[in-house]
């Protein structure tokens, strides 16, 4: 014989129970789904700053090394012009002596530089154009008075960037001293290697959708610059820089890694910088971090933390 139906009010009460069940059983779902992918974004989010920096301080390294093969192989020359003028007789610098051909062969051959010129002890030039020398007031040239006194086998003298007269392009000098055989100050020898150029090796490497190379000296003086957009020429010369940049120097003179803020879109950016060897440059690279996230969006990543 059929059993009775139990009492309506016993079959609410397990109605009842098992609507309390999916509500508990759901919300305990949602908790630990919402901790998965709290976890997930929070270990994505960790990873793509891990990228990205290590992107930036890699590619700072290289362009550093770039960089300062440029200088060394125009120092190189400088050292040549150097050695010539101690071999000539009384220091000449005529042209058809053997500092003026010597001169006139490293012009040919050396690509890095815009100009090669060489001006006396007080800054007047002897060997090239006028305008390819950095203007200083009169009776007080720096430039001239820092290669003076820089040590004979130190590195070569580095000037901030300057706008060239004759070339309209910015630039920054190499220089050596000339000395007569008692090791008196003679003159200058000096290179100029332009914002351009600096450019141009600089647009070689892929930068991204977000990336960016600029140079500038210890003073912080902006040198080249370049975007996916190409060289910027604003702000050459300036040295504007952020906060951030500043206290990194601060803390760490030679290399180092920080995080910044676009100021116009507030868009976060890792950016690194790397000291080129002995010379008084930076090299600094930054990107956007979003290039380096996962890509997924959260309805992914809420899929990707279930199991």
């Amino acid at each position: 014989m059929a059993s009775n139906p139990p009492p309506a009010s016993k079959r609410d009460r397990r109605v009842e129970r098992l609507s309390l069940w999916l509500v508990v059983t759901n919300m305990a779902a949602a908790i630990l789904l919402s901790g998965l992918l709290a976890l997930w974004l929070g270990d994505s989010r960790r990873a793509a700053l891990e990228r990205a920096q290590d992107n930036v301080l890699n590619v700072s390294r290289v362009v550093a090394q770039l960089v300062q093969g440029d200088i060394e192989r125009v120092d190189l020359a400088l050292q040549s012009l150097v050695a010539a003028y101690a071999r000539a007789p009384g220091g000449g610098l005529s042209a058809g002596g053997p500092v003026g051909i010597a001169l006139a062969d490293l012009r040919a051959a050396l690509t890095e530089a815009d100009a090669l010129l060489i001006s006396d002890a007080h800054g007047v030039v002897q060997m090239g154009k006028p305008g390819d020398m950095p203007p200083t007031p009169a009776n007080e040239r720096p430039f001239v008075i820092a290669v003076r006194d820089a040590p004979t086998a130190a590195a070569p003298v580095l000037s901030q960037p300057w706008l060239g007269r004759d070339s309209g392009r910015w630039v920054i000098s190499v220089a050596r001293a000339l000395r007569t055989a008692d090791g008196s100050f003679a003159g200058v020898v000096h290179a100029n290697l332009s914002s351009e150029r600096f450019s141009r090796q600089f647009a070689k490497i892929d930068l991204g959708q977000e990336g960016a190379i600029g140079l500038r000296t210890d003073s912080l003086a902006l040198v080249a610059r370049i975007t996916p957009q190409g060289a910027v020429s604003d702000g050459l010369g300036s040295r504007k820089v952020s906060a951030s940049l500043t206290a990194a120097l601060a803390a760490n003179p030679q290399a180092g890694v920080f995080l910044v803020r676009r100021p116009d879109d507030g868009a976060e950016r890792a950016a690194a910088y790397q000291r080129v060897a002995a010379y008084p440059l930076y090299v600094i690279v930054g990107t956007g971090t979003d290039e380096f996230s996962s890509g997924l969006t959260l309805p992914q990543a809420a899929s990707a933390a279930l199991p």
